[in-house]
């Protein structure tokens, strides 16, 4: 199973790749950019540690237009989005997965689906966790409220 699946043909990237610096941190085969070997050669170092992936760009230039948090912070709405887009993104890799004997690519779309799980399982634990203490404080308050009525 390969470490570093391209972005877009899911298949593990060995050679002549590319990884975006922005907020999906994922691997991109040249051939695939559809760049010449030309272009992938003559990157320098910056360019390397500074190259996003067009859907990266376009997601900082609509934050940045309109302000909205970066997937770093820590906002429900972004993340739930996020999982969403990324299960139903996986779920189509699979649907359109052809070639039974293609082992890693196989084994590249379990490891995706198991990390989308995980994923979508840490938000749900969360967000469990945060209806147990506003659970917590709403019954304290009522128990607070009953006690105060009780003593007039």
């Amino acid at each position: 199973m390969s470490k570093h699946p391209c972005g877009v043909c899911a298949i593990g990237v060995k050679h002549k790749g590319i990884l975006c610096t922005g907020t999906c941190n994922q691997w991109f085969h040249s051939k695939c950019l559809e760049w010449p070997d030309k272009k992938f050669t003559k990157l320098s170092q910056t360019d390397i540690e500074s190259w996003q992936c067009i859907n990266c760009k376009n997601h900082t230039n609509i934050s940045s237009n309109y302000h909205t948090p970066s997937k770093c912070t820590d906002n429900g709405q972004t993340i739930t989005h996020q999982s969403k887009n990324s299960i139903e993104d996986i779920h189509l890799k699979v649907q359109t997965f052809q070639d039974p004997d293609d082992l890693e690519t196989s084994l590249t779309l379990a490891a995706e689906v198991g990390n989308a799980l995980l994923a979508e399982n840490r938000k749900l634990k969360q967000e469990l966790f945060e209806a147990s203490i506003k659970n917590a404080q709403l019954l304290q308050q009522t128990t607070d409220e009953n006690s105060f009525c009780e003593m007039q």
